[in-house]
């Protein structure tokens, strides 16, 4: 068995996403605007390193997916 890494930090992800949304905004006066929505979010992570700064490849890919309700207000100035 192999001695793990003696330090403890925080790790980095590196891969692809995408972002996508779909709402409705109103405007009940000229300068003030209220937006709500849906947002989804997938994302693919396929290399990662640690404390250790070596690389290493993920495979089978990491996904990872949420979706939350979005609610905005908006001025214009």
């Amino acid at each position: 068995m192999r001695d793990l890494e003696p330090n403890i930090g925080d790790a980095t992800f590196r891969g692809m996403g995408v972002n996508l949304e779909a709402g409705v905004t109103v405007y009940p006066v000229s300068r003030v605007g209220i937006s709500t929505g849906y947002r989804y979010r997938a994302m693919w992570f396929d290399r990662a390193h640690g404390v250790s700064t070596r690389e290493y490849e993920l495979r089978p890919r990491f996904r990872e997916t949420s979706g939350s309700v979005v609610m905005t207000a908006l001025f214009t100035f």
